[in-house]
C-alpha cells in the first residue's frame, strides 16, 4: 500500500519536474539574446563600419559539452560542500539537458539540471536520499521528453 502511494507520488513529482524543465527550456530558447554584441565605438561613418548583421542560420548557438557541464557542477558542488555522485543526459525538445545527482554533508541528496545552452543550474530539487535515488533511477539516460 505504501509502495503504491510512494510510486504515485514519485510519478506525479516527475511529471511536475519535467513539465517545469520543458517550460524552462522553452523560456530560455524564447528569451535568449541571439543578437550580436553592439560596437561601443559607433562614431565611424556608416560606410566604414563593418557589417555585423547575422541571420539566425548563419550563427550557430554555443553548445556546452557534457564534460564542460560536469566541470561546472564539480566547481559548484565544491563551493556548496556537496559531492557530485552521478550524471546523465536527457533530451527536452531535441536540446540536451544534463542532470546531476549530488550529496550534501548533511545527508540531503540533490538532483540538478544544466542546459547545453548556458552553464547555470536550471533547477535543483533536494530531499532524502532514498526518494532522490528512486526518482533518479526512474529517468533513463538518453531519454527524450
Amino acid at each position: 500500500m505504501a509502495n503504491k502511494r510512494l510510486d504515485a507520488i514519485a510519478k506525479k513529482f516527475l511529471l511536475y519536474l519535467f513539465g517545469g524543465l520543458i517550460l524552462m527550456v522553452i523560456l530560455v530558447v524564447a528569451f535568449s539574446d541571439d543578437a550580436p554584441p553592439k560596437d561601443k565605438d559607433s562614431t565611424a561613418a556608416p560606410a566604414e563600419q563593418e557589417s555585423t548583421d547575422y541571420t539566425p542560420s548563419e550563427r550557430a548557438p554555443i553548445r556546452f559539452s557534457s564534460s564542460q557541464a560536469e566541470q561546472f557542477m564539480q566547481n559548484l558542488c565544491l563551493d556548496l560542500n556537496q559531492t557530485l555522485m552521478r550524471k546523465k543526459t536527457i533530451y527536452v525538445d531535441d536540446r540536451k539537458v544534463y542532470m546531476f545527482m549530488s550529496v550534501a554533508e548533511n545527508g540531503m541528496t540533490c538532483v540538478s539540471t544544466v542546459s547545453e545552452i548556458k552553464l547555470e543550474v536550471m533547477s535543483s530539487d533536494c530531499g532524502d536520499t532514498q526518494t532522490k535515488i528512486n526518482q533518479w533511477n526512474a529517468i533513463q539516460d538518453g531519454a527524450r521528453i
